[in-house]
């Protein structure tokens, strides 16, 4: 009996406390509320906060506050004048947990809502707030609250999330339908049922996580989720013993596509072949090492293998790794270019090499050491084999250092070191390229047919510094060998890069006129590319070039001679110049060279001929025999003309320095 009677004192209290909650709430002016809140608002933040519609209390043990038309303002150096805002919000608590120091909310309601995160053309972010620091040098070192938080429903309906950046003029957005996350009790997973768009691709997300009380109170979190964006499946299940640390992982990720570019959609990329994708991942930890083990690709044919630990250290994370590729087909993989595509001139005198600030900041956020095999990469008519990579970053220092690449008859040997200092960066570049079919080089460019069955031979030493694609060209320091043995020439870009010594070059009908060899050596100071001869040699002609492209300025300024080996086109032969931006250069005759009839006419047959053309390269007339037999060494001579070799004599007519460097 006395034990009904306690219940009974218990249950009187309890209805006691609820009544004095009701009262309370009951008794508040709305507008002092709204007063309160939108200088408190000001106070911690330094924004303004409008509630402009009303707000509303519904009574009961699960009291309800309902706001109307709520907006967050933004500082006045940004383009739009609100940062958010909410159209309707309601939150619905429990009161009965309070007894037992818990917190739950039954349900919180977001309905049509905007969210507009900018950063502004003098780089500075509206999501940056100026909170009030508070001071609690004298608050308990053990003082922590008991109370438990939780909460059973969450409805966002009709949410659009904007993020635009006036510096590099990009904007994202996107578009959320439907976030609905709902637990039948605190100590139940979250059921999830999500639909939203990134930049209008559609993505929908259904699965359970937690509990929402175990990343509070830092326990055991169960995740079983599926995803899927376009027609790209995504599955995530496991757990994760520490979720504040993210600590104790045991999780396992799967992604198929049956089109490659249902995936790559949300990074913006395009032209992929359509083709099954597979991606499998084991994440687990130990010791402070998330792993990534093993990590799977597989796409149509191709698999990659690897496996990958993420090191959290005191500054930094650090990514090591191995990873294995059986082959990569880029025939497969990228989308053929039309081989009716031309090279075509260029219309506009626009500049064509960038130069918007790039962030290298990013060299310093992490550490790396990655070792890359591939057994085989397939690109046009070119089978590379037995790549071997090793990239390394470490304290804002990239090395890519070997970088080897094996092809049936070359290789291609790089090294590559990109250092951020001081917001510039600063690049060392090497490059060895032997025997690599051309036919690569005009698929690499999206010009296909361009030169094809020729052999392939650079040699490169560079190195320069900025911040932004032009500010590194425009230092660059170092030389360029080139070399094209044999191959055929497209007839079209010829028509378009000489004009009226196409008549020279081409014989017969057909697409392409073949080639002997290409060579020139090339002086790189301050973004200057200078060059004494570049030599192309046919069967029917010789073409000599000398001269500079200025990459500051990017402008060109060379001068072609040409000699026909058919004594019946010799007296076609005219000196020409190539001068202007490098968007749209003009060819035309040189006019210091090029004599003018009292008609107005050009005379012909004002070229140095045969003799003079090889005498610029060094080559006297009792060579000439020697030379037929073995047209090469013209490109030969070519490559040996460095600037600080000795002038031929003759040697190719000087041209007026028109870009003046």
């Amino acid at each position: 009996m006395r034990f009904k009677w306690v219940l009974l004192i218990f249950f009187i209290i309890i209805i006691m406390m609820v009544g004095g909650v009701f009262v309370f709430l009951y008794s508040i002016n709305m507008e002092q509320v709204r007063t309160f809140v939108q200088d408190e608002i000001k106070k911690q933040t330094g924004r303004d906060l409008i509630i402009e519609g009303e707000i509303e209390w519904v009574l009961s043990l699960s009291p309800t506050i309902e706001i109307h038309n709520v907006k967050l303002l933004n500082p006045s150096d940004f383009s739009s004048s609100e940062m958010a805002s909410i159209n309707l919000f309601r939150l619905k608590l429990n009161l009965l947990p309070l007894i037992h120091k818990q917190i739950v909310i039954n349900s919180l309601i977001l309905n049509k809502s905007n969210v507009l995160f900018e950063k502004n053309s003098k780089g500075q972010k509206n999501w940056d707030f100026d909170f009030k620091k508070e001071d609690i040098s004298n608050a308990p070192e053990n003082e922590k609250s008991n109370f438990t938080f939780a909460i059973e429903k969450i409805d966002i309906q009709d949410l659009k999330l904007t993020y635009k950046d006036n510096v590099n003029k990009k904007e994202e957005s996107i578009y959320v339908k439907k976030i609905i996350g709902y637990s039948p009790n605190t100590t139940s997973p979250v059921n999830l049922d999500l639909e939203l768009n990134i930049n209008k691709i559609p993505i929908t997300i259904i699965g359970t996580i937690g509990p929402l009380s175990s990343f509070v109170e830092n326990k055991l979190v169960e995740i079983d989720i599926k995803s899927f964006i376009n027609k790209t499946e995504i599955k995530i299940n496991g757990t994760i013993n520490n979720p504040q640390l993210f600590n104790g992982v045991d999780i396992n990720l799967s992604v198929h596509a049956n089109n490659l570019n249902d995936l790559l959609s949300l990074a913006s990329i395009e032209n992929m072949q359509p083709m099954p994708i597979d991606i499998k991942v084991k994440l687990s930890d130990s010791n402070g090492v998330l792993n990534l083990n093993p990590f799977e690709i597989h796409l149509d044919d191709m698999n990659l293998l690897g496996k990958i630990a993420i090191l959290n250290q005191d500054t930094k994370p650090k990514i090591e790794g191995e990873i294995k590729v059986t082959k990569i087909d880029l025939n497969k993989i990228i989308a053929k270019k039309s081989k009716e595509n031309k090279l075509q001139p260029v219309t506009s005198l626009q500049e064509i090499i960038p130069d918007d600030p790039i962030n290298f900041s990013f060299l310093t956020t992490i550490d790396t050491k990655i070792q890359l095999f591939i057994n085989q990469i397939l690109y046009s008519s070119q089978k590379f084999k037995d790549v071997e990579a090793i990239i390394n970053l470490s304290n804002g220092h990239l090395r890519v250092h070997p970088l080897k690449i094996y092809a049936d008859k070359g290789h291609i040997d790089m090294n590559l070191s990109l250092e951020e200092k001081r917001s510039k960066a600063f690049l060392t570049y090497g490059l060895d390229v032997e025997n690599i079919n051309t036919s690569f080089l005009s698929e690499l460019i999206q010009t296909p047919d361009l030169l094809r069955n020729g052999w392939l031979n650079i040699k490169a030493n560079l190195k320069g510094e900025g911040n932004t694609a032009k500010s590194i060209l425009s230092a660059l320091d170092g030389n360029i060998n080139l070399y094209i043995d044999k191959g055929d020439i497209q007839n079209a870009f010829l028509k378009i890069l000489l004009e009226d010594l196409i008549k020279l070059a081409v014989t017969g009908e057909s697409e392409t006129s073949p080639i002997n060899c290409i060579a020139g050596h090339f002086d790189v100071t301050k973004g200057l590319i200078q060059t004494k001869a570049i030599a192309f040699d046919t069967d029917t002609i010789i073409i000599i070039a000398n001269g500079h492209i200025n990459l500051p300025k990017e402008q060109i300024n060379m001068h072609i001679e040409s000699s026909s080996k058919k004594a019946i086109l010799m007296n076609v032969a005219i000196p020409m110049n190539v001068a202007g931006p490098l968007s749209k250069p003009e060819i035309f005759p040189d006019p210091v060279r090029t004599p003018i009839d009292l008609a107005g006419k050009v005379v012909k047959g004002a070229a140095l001929g045969m003799e003079g053309i090889l005498a610029t390269l060094g080559i006297q007339s009792g060579e000439l025999k020697s030379l037929e037999a073995t047209p090469p060494q013209i490109c030969q001579k070519a490559l040996n003309l460095s600037k600080e070799s000795n002038e031929p004599t003759p040697k190719i007519n000087p041209i007026e320095n028109n870009d003046n460097q």
